[in-house]
């Protein structure tokens, strides 16, 4: 049986095609890493532009707000609402109530409950 022509490369060729396809590697991923970092500052603008503090729980003089983006899903700014919640507007997410403020929703509670009382 004949094997055909078969003409193999030279360790040189091979080093060439190597390098070569390493270069057209590193900048596909310089591309991308640019890529990236151009549009990083537009999806932050645009969560801070959507979120907005939605529900709100309110437990033993304590109180803490839900994201609400309207109308996008949560798990598309959960990264950056993360770092929010933590270190950017803390105060905007969770907090407490103040006595005076306790006293007040606790005064509320009560009258509301005395007018229900009333009605036959």
């Amino acid at each position: 049986m004949r094997i055909p022509n078969v003409r193999f490369t030279s360790p040189e060729a091979d080093r060439k095609v190597i390098l070569l396809a390493t270069r057209a590697i590193m900048s596909t991923a310089i591309a991308l890493a640019f890529c990236v970092a151009m549009t990083f500052p537009f999806y932050v603008a645009a969560y801070f532009a959507l979120a907005r503090p939605g529900v709100t729980f309110q437990v033993a003089g304590r109180w803490a707000a839900s994201a609400e983006y309207r109308g996008v899903p949560e798990i598309m700014f959960r990264p950056v609402h993360h770092l929010d919640r933590t270190f950017f507007r803390p105060r905007l997410w969770a907090g407490t109530f103040s006595e005076a403020q306790q006293a007040e929703m606790a005064h509320a509670v009560s009258a509301f409950l005395r007018a229900e009382l009333k009605q036959p």
